[in-house]
């Protein structure tokens, strides 16, 4: 159901849909010089005029001095998924240098989007991009043909705005085949168009029932218990939604609902500057502790990897390659400040879920997926005692 995946992501706002933020004003004097300020708008100039090579080249002269700036790295974020995007929709079938662009332009792409979920922590778009690049799996369980006619027609009709007809078609196609999630999803949709975000939020909370490995669901929930004010509801979505795929966006969502119900909110990331073992790429060595012990922990398991960073003959976590290059550098430097919380969470029990879900980065999703599938309970204990705080 390609086209219901691309309705869906249209009407919803998707990250797909590139949107050209306001230039730097003022207000960040403090953090660039003026010469900076010049280059960064510069870039902006550029990537509104689709210069997008030239825009990248001027906004990564300043990003060499600023990594951790979180503006910095959205803007490189939109100008990099443009620059893949551009060349997505204009491959030429058959050219060999028209296909090895895009790819070469896809992997860029994907590089950047990792080092922003490295270097950042407010990066919702470099977390989707990559989910959606690398990790979507969309698949179709609608099980009838005249359920099916009736969604994407109805679909259309929401297109153009007729939002009744809409309306009753998918109420049709929901006749039809009831255990869809795409078809509560429409619903949802319509529900939420017409105003009605309590009605919105059931036909969501069905969807995310039906299937809730996808994020999307609870991510689209916990929007309409935000909008509704059902704070508890909303912060239990959000949970859910992280569960089935860590999104930065999921973060942002939690910090303003503690805001609301007057909690405090730590989500315990800290920035790091190499990227975390992967068992399929070639890694440098690190040459400064305590990081060194984490790195050296992967020579010493890499052969017991599968693809996946699991260790086939370990037990527990301790299987995980991300766990196992964790708990090894805290045996090396336990006393290291920078781990204060990373102890206090092994002593608790917890040191998997810190790893897992506080410092998640994409390059070990698969180990996630395997670890969050086997531990939601634990995960949920995790964010309610030691990231969603109690009321000050």
């Amino acid at each position: 159901m390609r086209l219901t995946l691309f309705l869906f992501l249209f009407m919803c706002g998707s990250t797909a849909v590139l949107v050209a933020q306001p230039r730097v004003q003022a207000i960040y004097a403090d953090e660039f010089t003026a010469a900076e300020l010049k280059k960064i708008n510069a870039a902006e100039r550029s990537f509104e005029n689709n210069h997008l090579e030239k825009a990248i080249l001027k906004l990564d002269e300043v990003q060499q001095t600023h990594l951790l700036s979180e503006q910095l790295w959205r803007r490189r974020v939109d100008y990099e998924y443009k620059r893949y995007r551009s060349y997505y929709y204009s491959v030429v079938p058959g050219n060999k240098k028209s296909a090895d662009n895009l790819v070469r332009y896809r992997d860029e792409a994907i590089r950047q989007f990792m080092f922003a979920t490295l270097y950042g922590n407010e990066q919702e778009k470099a977390s989707l991009h990559l989910y959606t690049i690398l990790g979507a799996h969309y698949d179709d369980t609608m099980k009838s043909d005249s359920a099916q006619y009736y969604l994407v027609t109805g679909q259309m009709d929401m297109l153009y705005g007729k939002y009744d007809l809409a309306r009753e078609k998918f109420e049709r196609a929901y006749t039809h085949d009831s255990t869809w999630y795409g078809t509560c999803n429409d619903l949802g949709l319509i529900s939420a168009i017409e105003g009605n975000h309590r009605e919105a939020a059931e036909w969501y909370l069905r969807a995310a029932h039906l299937r809730p490995d996808l994020w999307q669901q609870w991510d689209l929930l916990a929007n309409e218990y935000i909008i509704t004010r059902q704070w508890e509801a909303a912060l239990d979505a959000c949970i859910e939604g992280i569960i089935a795929y860590p999104s930065q966006g999921f973060n942002i969502k939690l910090a303003f609902i503690c805001e609301k119900q007057g909690k405090e909110f730590t989500s315990h990331w800290m920035a790091r500057w190499n990227m975390p073992n992967q068992v399929t790429v070639t890694q440098d060595k690190i040459s400064d502790a305590p990081w060194s012990y984490y790195r050296a922990k992967k020579a010493e398991v890499l052969p017991q990897c599968n693809g996946y960073g699991v260790l086939d003959a370990a037990a527990g976590n301790e299987r995980f390659l991300e766990y196992a290059s964790w708990s090894y550098m805290l045996d090396q430097a336990n006393d290291h400040p920078e781990f204060k919380f990373a102890n206090e969470m092994r002593e608790k029990g917890y040191l998997d879920c810190y790893v897992f879900v506080s410092l998640f980065h994409f390059s070990f999703y698969d180990q996630y997926k395997l670890f969050a599938a086997e531990n939601p309970h634990r995960i949920r204990t995790y964010i309610r005692q030691f990231v969603v705080g109690s009321p000050e």
